[in-house]
């Protein structure tokens, strides 16, 4: 595998033409995403932020109560809404196309499924609009999201991570499995997952510099959306820049005005922590700090030792760490000083354990060895962050970072070595990893380029550029005949040149 590495750096990154064939690079260094997919206005319809102003096609006011729950079965986006429209209120299911000749197209007119929809959005205003009906003859409510955007459509695209959002699982191998992939040489395989891998790093950072401006805070930032885990990456990340500007000092105030925000000092919580006196403390505290916008956690299927109590003391000691904002310096030191001697495994595994050792672990005397505020000690030691999820930074906090400075200096070996090195970490295997080695590969040995982190990471950006928009099968998937069309003008292009030769 490592011979692979090094053949594939000196081909052309083309993935970028697959994700938006034909575009010209305006204004940005990065392309895609310029405009936005039905998935990203699931994601605005859940996350209820970037529009304001919602009424349906004859003028009626929206109040969303409730979005729903994302749907991951068959029918409507979002089951069981709260609506008030005007001055009813609704309950029932949220379908979302771009437009609304979707509605007719995917035959959701007669199928019995859609029969609790009462409200279709849709992205674009017609200009010929006509009614969309159940299968049972009942009208259904219309409304169209672009008039009431807030942002333009390609900076929500930009802050919208579709990763973080649930997606359905396709049944079985897709489309690409069958007609490219199966037949694709192990090689070019991982070449291609390369390419994509590297689009992904040139994502990331665009992101983080969207989100984090000054570059001292991007690692930070990057810690706490890893603390969130999926389901509140997003939520960590707001908290962290909330507090990041508020400039406290003190950990025990930051972990407080955390907890607040996070709503665990309601009601609730306080009958059932009332006799942990570090509890009472830190709500006393809360009392005296100045207050900050509430975050909406998500607390379904949390482990006890991954509860996000534990998360934001981790994140109060990241804010009050001096040494914090100087992270990235030092991780890109070990770079500077290691990477000419990584020419092996060995020692790329090691200058990877450096930058693990880089990231704090940070221990403390109580959360060592309690969940949350419980009476009882563990026996066990409970450490705040494990090497995992250090891996998970490193992946995708750090690496993007040092892609783009090494980027800049364009050095082919030093870049092979980033490569390599990234090669030499093991890929998560996580539930999500085994499905995409199955849609890719099928049952087939080939699924096995997929078990190194780079190519898994490619894997996940495929995944996020093609298949979360073509969720329910692969009909209508562009992906397969770009490649192939993509393939077809790379070899014309070989053979007109060797003909000029």
């Amino acid at each position: 595998m490592q011979k692979l590495i090094t053949s594939v750096i000196v081909m052309n990154n083309q993935y970028d033409a697959l994700v938006t064939p034909g575009l010209q690079v305006i204004a940005e260094p990065i392309h895609a995403y310029q405009h936005l997919m039905e998935r990203h206005v699931q994601a605005v319809w859940l996350e209820q932020k970037y529009f304001k102003g919602l009424k349906t096609s004859d003028g009626e006011t929206i109040e969303v109560l409730s979005p729903g729950i994302w749907n991951m079965e068959a029918g409507p986006d979002f089951q069981r809404a709260h609506l008030k429209i005007g001055s009813r209120e609704y309950r029932g299911d949220v379908e979302i196309h771009l437009v609304d000749d979707s509605w007719f197209q995917h035959q959701h007119h007669i199928d019995p499924l859609y029969n609790q929809v009462v409200l279709h959005l849709s992205l674009w205003q017609p200009k010929n609009a006509k009614s969309i009906t159940a299968s049972d003859g009942g009208d259904i409510l219309r409304a169209y999201l672009e008039p009431c955007l807030t942002l333009p459509p390609a900076r929500i695209v930009q802050l919208i991570d579709l990763d973080l959002y649930p997606y359905k699982r396709f049944i079985g191998s897709g489309k690409c499995a069958h007609t490219l992939f199966r037949n694709l040489p192990e090689s070019k395989a991982a070449s291609f997952f390369k390419g994509a891998a590297e689009w992904r790093l040139k994502q990331k950072n665009a992101y983080a510099k969207m989100r984090v401006e000054d570059v001292k805070w991007q690692m930070g930032a990057g810690i706490a959306m890893a603390l969130g885990y999926k389901n509140n990456a997003e939520a960590f990340l707001d908290l962290f820049l909330k507090l990041q500007a508020l400039s406290l000092k003190s950990e025990e105030e930051f972990l407080s005005l955390a907890i607040g925000a996070c709503g665990f000092f309601n009601a609730e919580c306080e009958k059932k922590w009332e006799h942990s006196a570090l509890y009472r403390h830190l709500c006393a505290l809360h009392k005296t700090l100045p207050s900050i916008a509430a975050v909406k956690l998500k607390l379904n299927q949390i482990r006890p030792l991954n509860h996000p109590l534990r998360r934001l003391v981790y994140m109060a000691k990241l804010l009050s760490d001096p040494t914090i904002e100087t992270l990235h310096t030092r991780m890109f030191q070990h770079w500077d000083d290691n990477w000419p001697s990584c020419q092996n495994k060995k020692n790329q595994r090691a200058l990877c354990m450096q930058f693990h050792n880089c990231i704090p672990s940070y221990q403390d005397p109580y959360w060592n060895c309690h969940y949350h505020f419980e009476d009882a000690i563990s026996a066990q030691f409970l450490p705040l962050i494990g090497e995992d999820l250090k891996g998970e930074i490193l992946v995708n906090s750090f690496f993007p970072l040092l892609h783009e400075r090494i980027s800049h200096r364009k050095d082919p070996q030093e870049m092979e070595i980033f490569w390599n090195v990234f090669a030499s970490i093991p890929a998560s295997k996580t539930g999500k990893t085994r499905y995409l080695i199955h849609r890719f590969f099928g049952d087939t040995p080939k699924g096995a380029v997929l078990h190194k982190s780079y190519t898994e990471q490619g894997a996940y950006q495929l995944h996020r550029d093609f298949c979360l928009h073509f969720e329910a099968s692969c009909e209508g998937c562009p992906f397969v005949d770009r490649y192939k069309m993509q393939h077809a003008n790379n070899t014309i292009a070989k053979v007109l040149d060797n003909m000029q030769r």
